[in-house]
């Protein structure tokens, strides 16, 4: 019969992950836009704790001390959660044919929906970036804080990005 890892995880590991808990938030704050940061916190411990059994013990006497590993393995652990839950989270971006016409929200037809992995094959630079991060609902301002540009250069990179995509489907559909 299998050992339940909730019960048989040493507590000196879980005091561990939590003496390490402001610099996971730490790391968390620059990869995670501000409204979703709590969240990929819990989701990244509830994987610590999960996975603890995969921390290899080098250091017999603290083996969750300084020189142990612990901290670099916590910080892998949270950029694979991290990268994980982003492509969970593929979204679909709706292209509209004059979209100089229609820049709110305009309900999807079948074939005006595109994934975001087509998106990305499409367009590999940083207007496939803008595109894509537009389309999931990103600010101007945010989006350029992110890539250290203008709101003006990210409104520029976008309308690029959408017109070159319009130009492929234009191509595809004729």
């Amino acid at each position: 019969m299998q050992p339940n890892p909730a019960t048989d995880r040493p507590a000196a590991f879980d005091a561990a992950v939590l003496a390490y808990r402001p610099a996971l938030r730490a790391y968390i704050n620059k990869r995670v836009p501000a409204g979703k940061r709590e969240d990929a916190l819990q989701d990244v411990l509830e994987y610590i704790f999960a996975h603890w059994r995969n921390f290899r013990i080098s250091n017999g006497a603290n083996p969750y001390g300084q020189g142990s590993g612990f901290y670099i393995w916590l910080m892998w652990q949270a950029r694979g959660c991290l990268k994980n839950a982003a492509e969970r989270k593929r979204p679909t971006l709706v292209l509209v044919d004059n979209y100089k016409r229609y820049h709110g929200q305009v309900a999807p037809r079948q074939e005006d929906i595109v994934t975001a992995g087509q998106v990305g094959e499409r367009l590999s630079d940083r207007r496939g970036s803008v595109v894509l991060r537009r389309a999931m609902g990103f600010g101007l301002a945010e989006i350029g804080t992110d890539m250290g540009i203008s709101k003006e250069r990210v409104r520029q990179l976008e309308m690029a990005g959408r017109e070159k995509l319009m130009r492929q489907r234009k191509r595809l559909v004729a």
